[in-house]
């Protein structure tokens, strides 16, 4: 180590132990950084990811861990509308976040619209509760600056519409989610892909659906924690030659 990197960290420690940062937040990259997912995946438990989406009680967890104290966290119900079989209605979450590194306070809120007939059984008798986590989960999304939805988000029920779109191409999100869980596990994208699809050339050449059923494969390793040894050796150069 050359004498001014030791020097600097150093300072950093210093800095920690003074403004009572832990060296664990200090160390953790910013929101803007290109490697903020991946650690935030890698934070995450197993149970705290399904299907590649983080849970709300996760990101709520690796908020208050790595980004800030979070001040305040309401929900306010914006409108409902009952049309005989069940509920519809508009939820909105404020968060008020004190970040460790800097102190400032943030103010982040989201909105969600939940439709009964959204949301799959038995969820969809509790349409306020479950707009209520929903909302949260967007706003701390939000405020990590997290592309990616939350698990909660993901749970709809599979409508007509959807299976049309089901044929669509694969999208980031997912392509995302199967990188990161793959990486996560030493998982090798281009061996587990041709796993499911042996004829697969490239992972973008699948569609949405197909994106779907390898991931619950991906998924079914993880929770059985039984991944086969042949599909091991996770390669991060993998987007450039599959």
């Amino acid at each position: 180590m050359k004498n001014d990197d030791f020097v600097g960290m150093i300072e950093e420690m210093s800095e920690a132990e003074e403004y009572g940062i832990s060296e664990e937040v200090m160390a953790a990259p910013e929101p803007t950084d290109e490697g903020w997912y991946d650690f935030l995946i890698d934070n995450l438990y197993e149970n705290e990811l399904v299907q590649g989406n983080p849970t709300t009680d996760g990101l709520r967890r690796l908020t208050e861990k790595f980004y800030g104290e979070i001040v305040k966290s309401k929900s306010d119900v914006i409108d409902t509308e009952h049309d005989g079989n069940g509920l519809r209605c508009t939820v909105r979450h404020t968060l008020l976040i004190r970040k460790y590194k800097t102190g400032t306070l943030a103010e982040v809120d989201a909105c969600i619209d939940v439709d009964y007939r959204g949301v799959p059984h038995p969820f969809n008798r509790h349409v306020v509760a479950t707009a209520d986590t929903r909302a949260e989960g967007k706003a701390l999304r939000r405020a990590l600056k997290l592309r990616v939805v939350t698990a909660e988000e993901a749970q709809t029920q599979v409508s007509e519409e959807e299976v049309l779109t089901a044929q669509d191409h694969i999208n980031d999100q997912q392509i995302m989610a199967i990188n990161a869980v793959c990486r996560k596990h030493d998982l090798n994208v281009e061996k587990v892909t041709k796993s499911v699809y042996n004829n697969a050339k490239t992972l973008k050449q699948l569609t949405n659906l197909e994106a779907s059923v390898l991931m619950d494969k991906i998924t079914s390793y993880q929770r059985e924690k039984s991944i086969p040894e042949e599909l091991l050796g996770y390669d991060a150069s993998w987007q450039s030659s599959f």
